[in-house]
């Protein structure tokens, strides 16, 4: 009764009317829609701490202080906010490229859109970078054009 999930039209962009009927009647309000703006899901849902994530390098298990990164491994990273995208060989793929960094160093983007078979969940796989040093802890954000996430947390060896 206290929220309401729905997914913006790809073709929404600027100040938007938005418009919530129930049998109560209804209520609208004007909100701004960007390009993008993503946001990473973490772990405990709170938009801190680690990063909803899986090391796509050993059968996707989700990235703990027990399962860190290492250089080289590929990560999935899930997050909402990457935009409107264009589909390409089977996926959704973001208009506009994001950019992902790891403990300050970037984590080179092979692939970012839909989370293939999820509407409103993104999807970012990257590598992770040589040169990062031991932390249960290291900072993940992603941009996209002039918008950078919130700052999640990964662990890296």
């Amino acid at each position: 009764p206290g929220q309401i999930d729905a997914i913006v039209p790809d073709n929404a962009t600027g100040l938007v009317k938005l418009t919530v009927r129930n049998s109560s009647g209804s209520n609208s309000v004007n909100v701004l829609v960007e390009a993008a703006v993503p946001a990473i899901f973490t772990q405990d849902q709170s938009g801190a701490g680690p990063a909803s994530a899986q090391n796509a390098s050993n059968a996707s298990t989700l990235v703990t202080g027990s399962n860190p990164l290492r250089a080289g491994d590929y990560v999935s990273l899930y997050l909402t906010g990457l935009g409107a995208t264009t589909n390409q060989g089977d996926l959704d793929w973001a208009n506009q490229q994001p950019t992902v960094t790891i403990g300050g160093r970037p984590c080179a983007v092979s692939y970012a859109g839909r989370a293939p078979g999820y509407k409103g969940l993104d999807q970012i796989n990257c590598q992770v970078p040589t040169g990062l040093t031991s932390d249960s802890g290291a900072q993940i954000i992603v941009y996209s054009g002039t918008r950078g996430s919130n700052v999640a947390t990964v662990a890296v060896q």
